[in-house]
């Protein structure tokens, strides 16, 4: 009889269950294959023994029948003789039938214990496929975590020195960016300047001054002149008021 093979979430065909946390494990005094094969082979001599001491019962009964009629012509030593060997082969095949359960028994349990043993050793090969194909999986991980800490690295010896080199790299642009974000503000700040000195040679009666071109830095001699105008204007515009 072959056990069922258990897969994880089918129900078992002799429990009904879809878990299996303790499937049945092989004992160590499980007996080989060589045992079984000795158990059938003692249960082959079995039954032949058992063949051949029915045949031999029939032969008896038959000769036993010829000998009833035969009975005024042999001796009665010989009849008993006779009598005494069928008695004894008789009492060989009884014992030789009663083993022959035992027999069967026996190899029934053996068969079984093959079944067993087959499907432990198959749950082990897929158990060692499953293996197999994690480490292949891990492998290529592996390989392509290699590539990435290559590709990280760049030209650096090791990737200390690369982030080392990415954070210089980081402050160049962060001072870049500072610097940037100062001119923008300096800029701002000129535009501001520029407005309120037009506002104030405006206010005087001058006329405006000319505009830079487009993306012209402004000259620092030419703004600080023109505070200096813008603030002269302002106190010329007040001296009439007064």
């Amino acid at each position: 009889m072959s056990w069922p093979q258990l897969t994880d979430k089918t129900p078992c065909t002799v429990c009904g269950s879809p878990d299996h946390p303790n499937p049945a494990r092989l004992r160590d005094d499980q007996p080989t294959r060589e045992d079984e094969q000795s158990a059938k082979t003692a249960f082959d001599q079995a039954e032949e023994a058992h063949r051949k001491v029915t045949h031999a019962r029939s032969d008896l009964a038959e000769q036993h029948a010829q000998a009833l009629g035969a009975a005024t012509a042999t001796p009665a030593g010989e009849l008993e003789a006779q009598l005494q060997a069928a008695r004894t082969a008789h009492q060989v095949a009884c014992d030789q039938a009663g083993q022959l359960p035992t027999a069967q028994q026996e190899l029934t349990r053996l068969r079984t214990e093959r079944d067993t043993r087959t499907q432990l050793g198959q749950e082990a090969k897929d158990r060692l496929t499953e293996c197999q194909t994690r480490h292949k999986a891990l492998a290529q991980q592996q390989h392509a975590i290699a590539l990435a800490v290559d590709a990280a690295r760049g030209s650096a010896a090791t990737l200390d020195d690369r982030i080392t080199e990415l954070t210089q790299a980081a402050k160049h642009l962060s001072n870049a960016i500072n610097a940037a974000q100062a001119a923008t503000a300096a800029a701002e700040r000129h535009r501001d300047a520029r407005t309120a000195a037009d506002d104030a040679a405006r206010d005087a009666a001058f006329p405006p001054a000319r505009k830079p071109p487009p993306h012209c830095s402004p000259q620092p001699s030419l703004r600080s002149g023109r505070k200096s105008s813008s603030s002269g204007t302002r106190t010329t515009r007040s001296s009439p008021t007064r």
